[in-house]
């Protein structure tokens, strides 16, 4: 999905008062639930009302829905485009991919080689690591708040 998701496709499919809009929308945090499997994102946008949007990868097309009545016309709406540059602000928070740009997560071993590491230190140790990590990174720090929905400030 990430080789199809660039400026260049997002552009075409809206014109520039739409693609503000959206940026308007993702920028404001309106963009909620966001789920990304493995060839589809799903949202909610706050709007006039909330609007469910599922955005996926059809070979290499984008499909796209949007319960708004712009989105159930078909249309790409501004809604899709926050949903998406919410997305890219938490994988890549400095700009949408150029086109052929993909962002692959890290490879498993990758993953089992930090969990090993991480077995060696103390929970204050590890909760500092990730702190001070959120604290230089906003996509981290965003997407761990929505992974402790319970937390209390």
């Amino acid at each position: 999905m990430l080789g199809i998701l660039h400026r260049d496709v997002l552009r075409r499919l809206v014109d520039d008062r739409t693609f503000e809009r959206g940026q308007t929308y993702a920028a404001q945090g309106r963009v909620t639930d966001l789920v990304r499997q493995e060839r589809s994102l799903s949202a909610v946008v706050r709007g006039t009302t909330d609007y469910r949007v599922s955005i996926h990868a059809k070979g290499d097309q984008l499909a796209y829905s949007c319960t708004c009545p712009v989105g159930a016309e078909g249309a790409f709406c501004k809604h899709a485009v926050a949903v998406v540059l919410a997305w890219v602000a938490e994988v890549a928070p400095d700009a949408l991919p150029a086109k052929g740009d993909v962002i692959e997560p890290p490879p498993r071993a990758e993953i089992e080689a930090l969990a090993r590491r991480s077995e060696a230190l103390s929970r204050e140790d590890a909760i500092k690591i990730l702190l001070d990590e959120a604290a230089t990174d906003g996509a981290l720090c965003r997407r761990l708040a929505r992974r402790f929905p319970g937390a209390v400030d």
